[in-house]
């Protein structure tokens, strides 16, 4: 008895990656065939087009209909990347166009890369250097006299706006500025992070998509759609742009706890040279991005009971993002508020740019003398040892903390949730947006962080060997030498 193909064998998928497109036969619709692809986006499901073949039961009726099916398969799929309308789509599924008939969508004029960018996000700083001399100062008068257009995807000037801006600018240098923004195809912003640097790949095509999904609104009339990337794309640039180097060796870029020890009695030397806006800045927050601290201005600062909390620009706008000023800094950091506020034009708390603070660093490493980590060495060093202090404060028996909620070690070094220091916010404070108030109950798991924070840098001090900290630096405890964990043993990377 000869064998009967099922339909599978003989209907095949057609296209290539991100624009397939599969013929089956529904047997809930009386066998007809189907055409349908993954549809993109939150939602997700399938997209299904009905045609007017219904499936034989004969072998060679069969093999015929699959032959056709197969080639409006073909047809459908390169009309979806030449991202034809639904209805060129429905005529291609039940026959009635000829693949031959279907061209690019026709455009009056080019739409360059350039301008698109311009009209989504706003106008380049270009002829403004980013470091040197007044170029913060340059680039502040450029944001207020520039604002971004009305029509655009931002209001105003924020953080977001000026980061994507810098991409757009990168997406130019990468794929030309005058190429024809419509044109491209999920394969063009693939090589957003296949050529040129790769330093935040995942950021750069996420605002090209981003522009791409503003501009399918303003260009509809001309048939533009929205360019779709392939599922767990950003998985795929995490791989291709992480560092060789960096792979499975993410303990060589942290210092010891013994060596953060000796930094951090540097920092609180005032004896020494350090530059005073980086040694308030690591007093701050040592533990979190310094990059982003030494960029905050007076309008990043909250005053309540008393107490100052810091939110640096980029970091957020949620409770993670606050860090409280040590008792040990206040008078410094007084000093630095007022001066800023005196200042015309420039209200950044620490006044040097980012490449100063880096070079400042490479110093205070050496007055330690301690190998070069960078900054990011001091955090994943006290993002280690966090967690051993939070856990001996819980247990002091004279003044024992009185938070014990993981979103205190959050706190310290502005991560948002486990996974990144759950994927998805708390249901706590944590996901909520506000300004501080003298009644909040945040500010008892801000307060908490910041104990554990202070615990957490003497008990690095107490391992360089420094016995108790200095006198005002910080409260005073006894801490026994064996109750440290044996620093041999390999520390998992945070």
């Amino acid at each position: 008895m000869p064998h009967t193909p099922e339909p599978e064998d003989l209907l095949k998928t057609k296209g290539p990656r991100g624009f397939t497109v599969t013929p089956v036969v529904r047997e809930d619709r009386k066998r007809r065939v189907y055409f349908q692809w993954p549809r993109k986006g939150a939602s997700g499901g399938w997209v299904k087009l009905a045609s007017d073949l219904d499936w034989p039961e004969g072998p060679r009726r069969q093999q015929s209909v699959a032959e056709e099916a197969n080639t409006r398969a073909q047809r459908l799929s390169d009309a979806r990347r030449l991202r034809q309308p639904d209805s060129v789509l429905e005529r291609l599924a039940m026959g009635e166009l000829p693949g031959e008939e279907v061209k690019p969508q026709s455009t009056t004029t080019t739409v360059t890369i350039r301008e698109i960018m311009a009209a989504a996000i706003g106008p380049s700083p270009r002829g403004i250097a980013p470091k040197g001399e007044g170029s913060w100062l340059a680039r502040t008068a450029f944001w207020k006299e520039n604002p971004p257009p009305r029509t655009g995807r931002f209001d105003t000037w924020t953080q977001q706006a000026r980061q994507a801006r810098r991409e757009a600018d990168r997406i130019e240098d990468m794929l030309g500025p005058d190429t024809d923004f419509l044109a491209l195809t999920a394969n063009d912003f693939r090589a957003l992070w296949k050529t040129g640097v790769a330093d935040n790949a995942v950021k750069r095509i996420d605002v090209a998509l981003q522009v791409s999904g503003w501009a399918a609104t303003k260009y509809a009339a001309r048939g533009y759609r929205a360019v779709e990337m392939p599922k767990k794309w950003k998985g795929g640039v995490a791989v291709a742009t992480k560092p060789a180097a960096l792979k499975g060796v993410a303990k060589a870029k942290r210092f010891t706890w013994r060596e953060a020890g000796h930094l951090w009695r540097c920092i609180y030397d005032r004896a020494n040279d350090l530059h005073p806006s980086l040694r308030l800045a690591l007093m701050i927050g040592g533990e979190v991005r310094l990059g982003q601290m030494v960029r905050s201005t007076v309008h990043h600062v909250q005053e309540v009971n008393g107490m100052y909390y810091v939110q640096p620009p980029g970091s957020g706008n949620k409770l993670t993002c606050l860090t409280q000023v040590p008792i040990a800094a206040h008078e410094e950091f007084e000093a630095a508020l007022h001066a800023a506020q005196q200042r015309t034009g420039d209200p950044r708390l620490f006044p040097q740019s980012r490449h100063p603070a880096g070079d400042e660093f490479r110093r205070l490493e050496q007055i330690a003398g301690v190998p070069h980590r960078a900054p990011y060495g001091l955090r994943h060093a006290m993002i280690d040892v966090a967690p051993f202090a939070m856990a001996e404060l819980l247990q002091a028996g004279d003044d024992p903390l009185e938070v014990s909620d993981p979103v205190v070690l959050h706190i310290i070094s502005h991560h948002r949730t486990d996974t990144v220091k759950d994927g998805v916010y708390r249901d706590t404070p944590v996901g909520q947006e506000f300004v501080l108030e003298p009644d909040s109950p945040m500010l008892a798991l801000l307060t908490a962080a910041a104990r554990v924070r202070d615990h957490a840098r003497r008990v690095c001090l107490m391992k360089a060997g420094y016995g108790e900290p200095p006198v005002g630096i910080m409260r005073t405890g006894r801490m026994r030498t064996e109750d440290f964990p044996d620093e041999s043993r390999e520390l998992t990377p945070t």
